[in-house]
């Protein structure tokens, strides 16, 4: 009876998307790159759709690359073309090891989440039931839900930030992240997303 009830869908989709968080480490993340389209501007910026992101800490809490906690940061994956363009304008860009045999190398550059900032980022959530789309927008430290949401795409808008920090110029900072949310990773079938936060 269980397969025939709304929710099996649902239920097998949220087993899909573990699976593919699991593998997306490997060379899963190069596939999903091919998709991606960058955008630059002339005064540094770049846009991306169909970002891939991983090492997700929008919450900002201490880690091993963050000990003190308070930066809210995502690691964003590059084709190895922009990703060698990016590093001889100054930018850090770092190397994710293989970690198994038939694992390819992946570029990716650190990119902040300045909240606490003046001018702060955009960041929105985007949830879809039954065909109605729900725009959600994240300020402050509402923001850390995106390190639990599953993620079914990514379109941000990264700005060079300078900084005398040799032998690198540059760190990216977000201006514009939107994320919609996978509706398998919703709970209930997603029916309670369909309703605004006050």
């Amino acid at each position: 009876r269980f397969a025939e009830e709304p929710y099996a869908e649902s239920f097998w989709r949220l087993l899909f998307l573990l699976f593919k968080e699991i593998i997306m480490n490997s060379i899963k993340i190069a596939e999903l790159l091919r998709n991606s389209r960058f955008t630059f501007f002339e005064n540094g910026d770049f846009e991306v759709e169909h970002a891939v992101i991983t090492y997700k800490n929008f919450s900002g809490k201490g880690n091993e690359f963050n000990p003190a906690g308070g930066k809210r940061t995502f690691a964003l994956c590059l084709p190895t073309d922009i990703g060698e363009h990016l590093r001889d304008q100054g930018w850090n860009i770092r190397i994710a090891a293989p970690k198994k045999e038939g694992d390819i190398p992946i570029l990716y550059t650190e990119c902040v989440v300045n909240m606490d900032s003046m001018y702060p980022p955009t960041v929105e959530l985007l949830s879809t039931f039954n065909g109605k789309t729900t725009r959600t927008a994240l300020e402050g430290d509402a923001v850390a839900r995106l390190d639990k949401v599953w993620i079914e795409n990514v379109d941000v808008r990264i700005h060079p930030y300078k900084h005398d920090r040799p032998p690198y110029i540059y760190k990216g900072y977000a201006n514009d992240i939107r994320v919609t949310q996978s509706q398998g990773g919703s709970h209930f079938g997603g029916k309670y997303d369909n309703y605004s936060e006050e």
